[in-house]
């Protein structure tokens, strides 16, 4: 056995940021709890170490320091470090070393990021590619943002997620969001948990990924029952609205007959009909919308029930797990346990939980149950010690045999375009409307209020107020009224509804 000393050389190395944000990322992957990572999901993880059962526990006794059976993300990077020297053939040191002790940092929160950003950061990757940035590219991309290059390495170790050397899509996004994070002055100190901006590449069986879809549905059940109250509110609106227009028609064709019988009535039978025509036509569009406006409401009523429905299926097993997993970690952190009260075997538990497992399956006795790797490769095996692409490789110290290759010197087009990732890449690669995320967005139908058309309301200028009969007067405050009603609706209701589409030819709608 080694002495105190030969062990402390031993284990004399720390632990690199690269190797920490590696096991970093494979720890918020398992979509945690609250910042916890559960006994149960952590062992099954380590299992796939291959190495001795009491080992796995002599590790987990060590990483576990605050004795709750749970592991935070800085136990878990010392956990997976350990496990990685184990298996290269060192001991497992008797005492932890002070250097390696976990000093727990506060978690790094960046903003999420909204639709109108999304937006903008699939702008840029549609200009450079239509599957993956590689390396080169990555390079002078990030380069543009004229940040430090420590920071950029930084940035590509966490969006790298899957380390295979290059960016896809959500990765891409990942990048420009963090970019333009630390532009605006903030720094990532802490780990960061990316994971909820790509919850595809969570474990879905994990408490995180559960919690989402949760959340999700009822983000969605809450917006549907808001647009079919919405679409309710619309429709009776807008029957007022054609109500008034109604009356207004009726209204002026009595007005016309009464005027018809006084001397020198201002307007001609053409022109009576021809303002006819276009009052039917209004009211043809207001029809029009309210059926739209039916079908819409109709549509979004199938859809709650259809929402509500799949409550009983697989997003209640996820609530029920989401819940479970609450309570185990609260019962967890709430009970205090020493050293010497702790399991000092916890994986030899664990083995005999996972036989019945093994014996209802097809696992064979040498295989472990299935767990989530966001990487190309397996991280307990001696290539997933070292990725083939790092931010270090790519930034700091850049590998000329990867990066110096045909394409070194071709720059790519859309560089001056990026404005540094800082003011007016927004701007730039996105526009306001892309921000289609909050209730008041209608896909379908805007509000438009315009001054009132005077014409529409020409009966009240037919006639000289001096010249009026008692019949024709009676008509003549009607329509005050009925113009003071059709100008309330529209302070109400924001104008009359149009259809998107028609929009473009807005000059051409006769407002009311």
């Amino acid at each position: 056995m080694a002495s105190r000393t030969e062990e402390l050389n031993m284990w004399s190395d720390s632990i690199s940021s690269e190797e920490r944000h590696r096991h970093e990322l494979l720890f918020y992957s398992q979509g945690p709890v609250d910042g916890y990572l559960l006994g149960e999901r952590a062992r099954d993880l380590f299992l796939h170490s291959r190495l001795p059962l009491t080992v796995l526990s002599q590790i987990w006794n060590l990483c576990d320091v605050s004795n709750d059976n749970v592991l935070s993300v800085d136990e878990f990077v010392l956990a997976m470090y350990l496990i990685r020297k184990v298996s290269e053939g060192l001991a497992v040191p008797r005492i932890l070393p002070k250097h390696l002790v976990p000093s727990p940092l506060a978690t790094c929160d960046v903003p999420d990021m909204s639709p109108r950003e999304r937006s903008a950061y699939q702008s840029v990757f549609s200009k450079i590619s239509k599957d993956t940035i590689n390396a080169l590219q990555g390079r002078q991309l990030l380069l543009e943002s004229q940040l430090p290059q420590e920071e950029l390495s930084h940035v590509w170790d966490l969006s790298d997620v899957n380390r295979d050397g290059q960016l896809d899509r959500v990765e891409w996004n990942v990048t420009c969001h963090l970019i333009r994070y630390l532009k605006k002055g903030h720094k990532l100190e802490g780990p960061v948990n990316v994971f909820p901006w790509i919850p595809d590449r969570l474990s879905s069986t994990s408490y995180l990924a559960r919690k989402l879809r949760v959340e999700e549905y009822f983000k969605r059940k809450t917006q549907l029952i808001a647009q079919k109250e919405k679409r309710k509110i619309q429709i009776d609106n807008e029957i007022q609205r054609l109500d008034l227009l109604k009356k207004r028609l009726a209204l002026h064709k009595e007005l016309f007959q009464c005027s018809k019988k006084l001397p020198g009535h201002s307007i001609s039978e053409e022109e009576f009909n021809l303002y006819q025509e276009k009052e039917k036509n209004n009211i043809d569009k207001v029809e029009a919308i309210i059926y739209r406006l039916k079908k819409e409401h109709e549509r979004i009523r199938q859809e709650t029930v259809r929402a509500i429905l799949s409550e009983q299926g697989p997003l209640q097993e996820d609530g029920h797990h989401v819940k479970r997993d609450q309570e185990e970690l609260r019962q967890r952190l709430m009970t205090f346990h020493t050293k010497a009260t702790k399991d000092p075997d916890p994986f030899h538990q664990l083995y005999e939980l996972r036989r019945d497992l093994r014996k209802r399956s097809t696992l064979s006795e040498d295989e472990e149950p299935a767990v989530h790797f966001p990487f190309v490769f397996n991280p307990f095996r001696p290539e997933g010690a070292q990725p083939c692409l790092s931010g270090h490789t790519i930034f700091v110290s850049p590998d000329p045999s990867v990066l110096n290759n045909n394409n070194s010197h071709k720059e790519l087009p859309i560089l001056e375009d990026l404005c540094h990732f800082g003011d007016g890449f927004l701007e730039r690669w996105s526009s306001p409307d892309d921000d289609t995320s909050g209730i008041d967005f209608d896909p379908i139908f805007m509000s438009l209020n315009v001054p009132m058309d005077n014409n529409a309301w020409s009966g009240l200028e037919w006639v000289k107020k001096d010249d009026l009969d008692p019949d024709i007067e009676v008509i003549h405050k009607k329509l005050v009224d009925l113009k003071a009603e059709m100008q309330k609706l529209n302070g109400e209701t924001g104008g009359q509804l149009l259809f998107l589409l028609l929009l473009a030819d807005v000059t051409a709608v006769v407002a009311s």
